[in-house]
């Protein structure tokens, strides 16, 4: 029909879908186009929206620098615009990328909250579900579990009042994260998660120790389902590394640990050929939640005696710096 815009917003809109379930090369491919074609037709906001959705897929990618750039183009074109949803997703690009391999948690925080600033003024529902569950990644990472909790309960509860698969999912993943924060600190939960599609306890009531294992297993489980059920591609693997935390010592159940190790790996691994098709550099590794996937399985075969299992995992990964980091570990157990 010759619409351009509609013409611009589906491509944006296939290029959003295939980053979330794991489609990284057609993500690229998909965001790169429109951004072409957005400069094109002098579409500024929606080229300002791409550039910052690219900051989070590279953010996702382990390309900090490279997002944080794009985060910072894509903002500082939005403020002058007053282009508020492109204004919005930059600052969740900005949160992502400073979230990442730096650590920069107080930056991160900031631009969450900006955006959650900007979403609460617009009354998007959505985004504010999507802000919330970057504050309660960034509590989690700086262990403020509390923090983490609440976040993630109000984002879940958007999203199970929106009908929001993907960010129940989420939301879901990083309360069970906080639960199991609280359980290893010996802090005791004020709140259950806001449905009982996930508990049978009910919102309010304080439960503690085994329990919030109990609680974090049933959340994660519950965020794995929806996952799978849609192809979520970040709960496949975050939920599977949390799992293998939650599981039993290896003496009470064999290899359960490791096998959900290997299945966070495999999701892995076909986004870091994701990105090698694409023909960018493979730099999912720099993003330390995915690196530490493959850190705790090696560590895993290692302490079981699995040598040659650790030589060939080493291989197959072929990333240098971890190799390292695991060869000096060992050295100085004498192992």
């Amino acid at each position: 029909m010759g619409n351009a815009d509609q013409h611009l917003e589906a491509r944006f809109d296939l290029a959003w879908c295939d980053f979330h379930v794991g489609r990284w090369q057609q993500a690229y491919y998909g965001l790169t186009k429109t951004l072409q074609l957005a400069r094109f037709t002098g579409d500024q906001g929606r080229e300002n929206v791409t550039r910052a959705w690219f900051g989070i897929y590279l953010a996702a990618a382990g390309d900090f620098d490279t997002a944080i750039g794009n985060g910072k183009d894509a903002l500082a074109q939005s403020l002058s615009r007053g282009d508020r949803r492109s204004e919005l997703y930059a600052q969740l690009a900005l949160a992502d990328a400073y979230s990442g391999r730096t650590r920069r948690d107080s930056e991160a925080r900031y631009h969450a909250g900006q955006a959650l600033a900007v979403a609460t003024a617009l009354r998007q529902e959505r985004q504010e579900a999507e802000c919330r569950i970057r504050l309660a990644r960034v509590s989690a990472q700086s262990q403020e579990w509390a923090d983490a909790r609440e976040a993630a309960s109000r984002a879940l509860a958007l999203a199970i009042r929106l009908g929001s698969r993907h960010l129940e999912s989420l939301a879901r993943y990083w309360h069970a994260e906080a639960l199991l924060g609280e359980s290893d600190r010996g802090e005791g939960a004020e709140t259950a998660p806001p449905t009982e599609k996930a508990t049978d306890v009910s919102p309010g009531e304080a439960v503690a120790g085994d329990s919030l294992r109990n609680l974090a297993e049933t959340e994660v489980q519950a965020s794995l389902r929806i996952a799978e059920d849609i192809g979520l591609v970040e709960v496949r693997w975050r939920a599977r590394d949390l799992l293998a935390r939650l599981a039993p010592p290896e003496g009470a159940a064999p290899g359960r640990s490791v096998d959900y190790l290997r299945g966070a790996m495999e999701v892995l691994e076909s986004l870091r050929t994701a990105l090698t098709d694409a023909g960018i550099p493979d730099t999912l590794l720099e993003n330390e939640d995915c690196a530490t996937v493959y850190v705790r399985l090696a560590r895993a075969l290692h302490a079981d005696g699995k040598q040659r299992e650790t030589s060939d995992l080493l291989e197959q990964i072929g990333w240098p710096p971890l190799t390292a980091l695991l060869a000096a570990e060992w050295s100085r157990d004498g192992s």
